[in-house]
């Protein structure tokens, strides 16, 4: 009596895997056109992930998504290196009934985005190398050294005023603070205090010429990635007005390159340029800039646009003209700040210099 044996395979089939990652867990729900698997909670391992699905989904092609969180775009990476296709996408994107979000648990979010996933409607964001983080994380380290300054220099001057300490004639003008002088004085007056005052005013002191040279530090890694690998885009991006250093600096390393976005909007939308709104019948209310984007990127634009309006001729007085019309100046200048990124994303599109007033 002979015996057959039968090899399950599932060539040529999509395997559709939504994923809810967190710090000890992931939870799965794995499911084909025909076939759908009860979610189960794992290890956050893609290792452990690939190995239950050739056990039970062999031959087919994986396909993952996940929402954006705490892990970043590890978790992608490490999918991605085991052969499973991934997708990463914003939580907001996610399509969901009012049963499951009143209902929510792991078990819930995974099968939505399983579900989401198959229907194609999760749109993925950008997904950046791990060298354009490492270039990133040098902007986090200045971001937070400055930050750690600002802080400093603001404690200093909390205690001098509860202590009823006066700035000297010299040191007047705000212009004259944190010269070598005035920190001379900031120790001298450390040392007439005395006893934990003192001691705390030195300890501020000391904290804030260490975040100065982190600062100094991580701006000196940031200008050498930039002469590294974008060199040409960072000098295309110095010759618009209102854009520094460190305007370009964080464009080069926080903006992907142009042929990502298909048109203006999208490129706006990335970052944050574009209204959120509410509108009923006649009733319509524009409630500011969206809470989606590039923050950072986004503010780093719009200070831009304040220095450009005193450069370009052609920004200058469109911000005249949306003032003398009734905008608020902060409101005025994200409209310039839209107008700046579009001069941005023309030049380093064509690859030409950009002159004053017209972008050729």
């Amino acid at each position: 009596m002979s015996s057959q044996m039968y090899e399950i395979n599932f060539k040529g089939e999509n395997v559709y895997i939504g994923i809810d990652v967190h710090k000890n867990q992931w939870h799965v729900c794995a499911r084909t056109a025909n076939l759908s698997m009860k979610p189960f909670c794992q290890p956050p391992s893609a290792e452990c992930l690939k190995n239950w699905l050739n056990t039970h989904f062999p031959g087919s092609t994986y396909i993952s998504a996940y929402e954006v969180g705490f892990t970043g775009f590890s978790t992608h990476y490490a999918l991605e290196s085991v052969g499973i296709k991934n997708i990463v996408f914003n939580p907001g994107d996610i399509n969901d009934s009012q049963k499951e979000r009143s209902r929510k648990t792991d078990t819930v979010d995974c099968i939505k985005i399983c579900r989401n996933l198959i229907n194609g409607e999760l749109q993925p964001i950008y997904v950046p190398s791990k060298d354009e983080i490492s270039g990133r994380g040098y902007l986090g380290a200045r971001d937070t050294a400055v930050k750690k300054r600002q802080q400093s220099r603001q404690r200093i001057k909390s205690l001098l005023y509860r202590n009823g300490v006066s700035y000297p004639k010299e040191f007047k003008e705000s212009n004259k603070h944190w010269t070598r002088f005035f920190n001379a004085w900031l120790e001298s007056v450390a040392a007439d205090l005395g006893g934990g005052e003192g001691f705390r005013l030195l300890c501020l002191l000391e904290d804030m010429r260490f975040a100065h040279v982190q600062s100094l530090e991580a701006g000196r890694k940031i200008l050498s990635v930039i002469h590294q690998w974008h060199k040409e885009k960072y000098e295309l991006l110095m010759t618009i007005p209102g854009v520094g250093r460190h305007t370009a600096s964080r464009i080069c390393l926080e903006l992907p390159d142009m042929s990502c976005f298909k048109d203006e909007d999208h490129l706006a939308g990335y970052i944050g340029f574009v209204p959120d709104v509410r509108s009923s019948d006649k009733t319509v209310y524009v409630r500011g800039v969206s809470y989606r984007g590039r923050r950072m990127l986004r503010s780093t634009i719009i200070e831009a646009a304040w220095r450009s309006i005193t450069k370009d001729p052609a920004l200058g007085m469109a911000y005249t003209r949306y003032v003398k019309r009734g905008l608020k100046p902060n409101n005025a200048i994200i409209r310039i700040a839209r107008k700046l990124l579009n001069r941005i994303r023309f030049v380093l599109r064509t690859g030409q210099r950009y002159e004053t007033s017209t972008a050729r």
